[in-house]
């Protein structure tokens, strides 16, 4: 571990309350999942949950082989050299994807919600510089917030349960098991793939932890935080708009809508907006870094810091040419985002797993701290 590493290690807690924060940002973004499962969709979640834990399993193996090593050093022990190092381009390719992808979905939000006559390219890059302040903090300041930002989250959607307590509807969950076959698939595959699985990004996290053997648990109740979140808020938005919730994009939005509490508790939304932002913040930040560390250990660079400015500024390039509306953003997540992502995320974790034991590989002694 280098010196720069050294000076970032982050707490158990820490990571925990990480692993929860990037998921609950899919929290606020169910509508692909929604158009598919419809009133089923809390179902498809809880099967994706399940079926995500051998997936999980997989990533805890490898950090286990491989204690104190990132995805990037995982690639080029188990692959070689020169494979090892286009395994890992793709992965750097996939982390800046992700980054502008997730920083294109606030702008369509801000640009479509809140403030449509503002430039693009003004709110992107103040978003960014945002994130990239951050990053030059360091890992441990970034993922400091994390715990402030999950409950956040929590009281507002204790918050919003009670609020909204009249308008739901238990009727609204029928009937249950009416769709195709195929649309749980689908469903399942979207969910797993476009918001579990990219807890891979966390390999690159993974070697700043200071207690490393504790990061089975904290890896773990992190992903329940998140996940348990995500069933909640779905079950929610179910309750409150039934079978509307398949013709709306932002179901979570449209339920923050209908609060109206003798007409003092109104606008709601804005709340959505302020947690919205916040989560996107925090995921972006994560996925800047994971992208930072990916190049600085592949080429060999001495500190990712120095890459900072360079990398906000390709993210925003391609954000801004990336996609062309809000309709093109939400047509990928629904046809080749899940396809494109099950490659990385889950197929070639897999593969990795699986070379590694073919060739002997056995758990290597923890770099002392």
């Amino acid at each position: 571990m280098n010196k720069e590493n050294a000076k970032e290690r982050i707490s158990s807690m820490a990571l925990m309350f990480a692993v929860g924060c990037f998921l609950q940002c899919s929290v606020l973004m169910m509508g692909n999942m929604s158009a598919i499962a419809k009133q089923d969709s809390w179902l498809v979640i809880l099967a994706a949950i399940l079926l995500f834990l051998p997936l999980f399993w997989i990533y805890i193996k490898l950090s286990d082989l491989f204690p104190g090593k990132s995805l990037i050093e995982i690639n080029e022990k188990v692959f070689g050299k020169v494979l090892g190092g286009v395994v890992s381009v793709l992965y750097i390719i996939h982390f800046l994807f992700l980054s502008t992808f997730n920083t294109r979905i606030l702008d369509n939000f801000i640009s479509g919600a809140l403030m449509p006559e503002t430039p693009a390219a003004a709110i992107l890059f103040l978003f960014l510089a945002v994130c990239a302040y951050a990053i030059r903090k360091g890992l441990e300041t970034m993922t400091r917030y994390s715990a402030v930002f999950v409950v956040i989250v929590l009281l507002v959607m204790v918050a919003n349960l009670i609020l909204m307590g009249k308008d739901m509807k238990l009727e609204n969950f029928m009937p249950v098991f009416s769709l195709r076959p195929i649309k749980y698939v689908q469903g399942i595959h979207s969910q797993i793939t476009l918001s579990f699985s990219q807890l891979v990004v966390f390999f690159m996290v993974f070697p700043d932890l200071k207690k490393p053997k504790e990061l089975k648990k904290s890896f773990f109740f992190g992903f329940l935080i998140g996940s348990l979140t995500i069933l909640i808020v779905e079950a929610r938005n179910i309750a409150v708009l039934g079978s509307f919730i398949s013709l709306v994009t932002a179901p979570a939005f449209e339920a923050f809508r209908l609060i109206n509490i003798a007409n003092v508790f109104t606008r709601m939304e804005l709340f959505y907006a302020f947690v919205l932002i916040m989560l996107l913040f925090f995921k972006v930040s994560i996925l800047y870094f994971a992208f930072l560390r990916a190049v600085q250990q592949l080429l060999k660079i001495k500190s990712y810091k120095s890459l900072v400015l360079p990398a906000g500024a390709i993210i925003l390039c391609l954000t801004l040419v990336s996609f062309d509306s809000s309709i093109d953003t939400n047509s990928w997540e629904g046809t080749a985002g899940p396809f494109y992502s099950l490659f990385l995320e889950v197929v070639l974790p897999m593969l990795t797993l699986v070379v590694a034991l073919l060739r002997g590989f056995k758990k290597e002694k923890e770099a002392a701290v």
